[in-house]
């Protein structure tokens, strides 16, 4: 028995990063903060906006307020919004209860006058998103109220910060749905005939009117793209290898190489290296960024550690990395900030590493815990 003087407790959580200054240094900057993350600041301005959106046809109501910081003086801008939530008797309209929640959003701005921009952006933004709500609803012309809602969205940073939470109505998903049955009625036939060249051709049809549709569309975004859309013959009978290898990967994790588990694995991670090669070789990617995004997302599937010493199961994950970093690093393709990847797929490509993003961010929230907790003891 180790006595009690032996042991040493690790703090998983131990931020190691620049010493903040203030709470507002431990804060997230890549995504809006609520209205609990700001209680160590001060409200300076205030301010109640009663809209009336859509030309009348919706109202809604916020309160703006604008905070700073009282040690490092970063000024916030937030909006926030009250609902009551009913509960009913069951099957019945009788309200028996009712809860009120308050929505909020808060971005840094570098000076008053930037926050005094977002109060007047506010009432625009939501006017237009209300009118193409209502648009989208009525099955009208979408493309010039989606454009409206892009624009506003994409006045700055701080903007796109408070609008990427807002959903834009999509004119293309309509075009998706009108043909989503038949390309699936379509890749089930070449599921099982992948030489159908009549099922082929009208799957490519359909997917062309589909991609003219996204490209028009202001609001798309690469990672809007079905399989179907992307779905080549190549890839035909990947589902049920897909589906089955999960189970595989478990029972050969931990086995030697050779084993009967590790060549099951390797069957069906080479059946699906050999699919894939060929998709990636056929494929007339609508463009770079679709490519990247269906890649990573593809490679994200990949677990190639699984057995050690298993250099053939790295091959076809070394390949897509390849491809990867290439468009990244050559072809210009510039990723979203909130891109991240596994460590495997991190160190090949430079993309941020998921894990290590997500393990500094929860230590800068305990640290931030912490410095309040104490604060609160202390009573300052």
């Amino acid at each position: 028995m180790f006595s009690s003087s032996h042991r040493k407790t690790h703090n998983y959580f131990a931020y190691t990063g620049p010493e903040p200054k203030c709470d507002c240094d431990l804060l997230q900057t890549e995504y809006c903060c609520q209205h609990e993350d700001l209680v160590h600041t001060q409200l300076i301005a205030e301010e109640r906006l009663d809209l009336s959106l859509d030309e009348g046809r919706q109202h809604a109501s916020y309160r703006i307020e604008i905070r700073q910081c009282p040690i490092c003086m970063q000024l916030w801008w937030m909006h926030l919004q009250g609902a009551t939530h009913y509960t009913h008797e069951r099957d019945s309209m009788v309200v028996i209860g009712s809860v009120n929640v308050t929505f909020s959003s808060a971005v840094r701005c570098p000076d008053r006058a930037s926050a005094d921009e977002l109060t007047q952006w506010l009432p625009r933004y939501q006017d237009a998103i209300a009118r193409a709500v209502r648009i989208d609803r009525t099955k009208g012309n979408l493309i010039g109220a989606v454009r409206a809602c892009v624009e506003l969205a994409a006045l700055n940073p701080r903007t796109q910060m408070l609008a990427g939470s807002g959903s834009i109505p999509r004119e293309s998903s309509r075009t998706r749905q009108r043909h989503d049955a038949r390309m699936k009625a379509c890749i089930e036939i070449l599921e099982q005939s992948p030489d159908d060249a009549a099922a082929w051709q009208e799957l490519k049809k359909l997917q062309r009117w589909c991609q003219q549709e996204h490209l028009l569309d202001p609001a798309f975004m690469p990672e809007h793209w079905t399989a179907e859309e992307l779905w080549t013959p190549a890839l035909a009978g990947i589902g049920s290898f897909e589906f089955a290898i999960s189970a595989v990967r478990n029972a050969a994790q931990g086995k030697a190489l050779g084993s009967p588990e590790h060549i099951e694995l390797r069957r069906l991670e080479d059946a699906i290296a050999t699919r894939w090669t060929e998709h990636m070789r056929i494929m007339e990617w609508p463009s770079l960024e679709v490519e990247f995004h269906c890649l990573l997302e593809h490679a994200k599937l990949l677990y190639p550690e699984t057995v050690a010493g298993d250099t053939a199961s790295w091959d076809h994950p070394k390949q897509v990395c390849m491809r990867i970093y290439w468009l990244l690093s050559r072809l210009g393709v510039k990723p979203s900030w909130r891109v991240t990847a596994p460590g495997w797929i991190a160190e090949r490509t430079g993309l941020p590493d998921g894990q290590k993003r997500t393990h500094f961010n929860s230590c800068r929230r305990a640290l931030l815990d912490l410095r309040r907790r104490e604060r609160l003891r202390l009573g300052t």
